[in-house]
C-alpha cells in the first residue's frame, strides 16, 4: 500500500514537506542577512544570527530525516512520530554532586583575574603615591 492510499500518512508528507520548504526560505534569508553583517562588520550580530542559522538547519535535518523515513517506509510509517533535531536532552542526576573546580575557572576567565588583580595592586599604590 501507497502513501498516496493513505490520507493520514499523504497529509503528513505535504505537511512535512511545506515545513521543509518554509524552513529553507527562512535559513536562506538568514544567511544573506549573514552576508551583510559580515560586509558591515557587526560582528556580535554576526555570531547571533549564525548561532541562529545552525539551529535551523539543525531542525531542518531532522524534518528532512523524517520525510525520507515517511516515503522509505510508507504506510508502516508511525504518524505519531516527531522529528528529532538529533540533539540528545541529557538530564543530570540529583545525586550527582556539583564541584566548584577553582582551576578549570580560573583558566576560562584568566583575563579577567589578571585584571582584576592587577586592578587591586595599581589603586593602592596610586593613593600612595598621591598621599606622600
Amino acid at each position: 500500500m501507497e502513501i498516496s492510499d493513505s490520507p493520514g500518512h499523504l497529509m503528513l508528507l505535504k505537511l512535512l514537506q511545506r515545513e521543509e520548504d518554509l524552513s529553507n526560505r527562512r535559513i536562506s534569508g538568514k544567511e544573506t542577512r549573514l552576508d551583510t553583517l559580515r560586509r558591515e562588520m557587526k560582528l556580535f550580530r554576526y555570531w547571533k544570527v549564525y548561532g541562529q542559522i545552525l539551529r535551523k538547519k539543525t531542525d531542518n535535518r531532522g524534518i528532512t530525516r523524517c520525510i525520507q523515513e515517511l516515503r522509505m517506509k510508507g504506510v508502516c510509517f508511525d504518524l505519531s512520530k516527531e522529528p528529532r533535531n538529533g540533539k540528545r536532552i541529557r538530564m543530570k542526576s540529583s545525586s550527582v554532586e556539583i564541584k566548584w573546580k577553582p582551576a578549570t575557572w580560573c583558566s576560562r576567565y584568566f583575563i579577567t583575574v589578571g585584571l582584576v588583580l592587577a586592578s587591586a595592586l595599581v589603586l593602592p599604590l596610586c593613593k600612595l603615591m598621591i598621599c606622600s
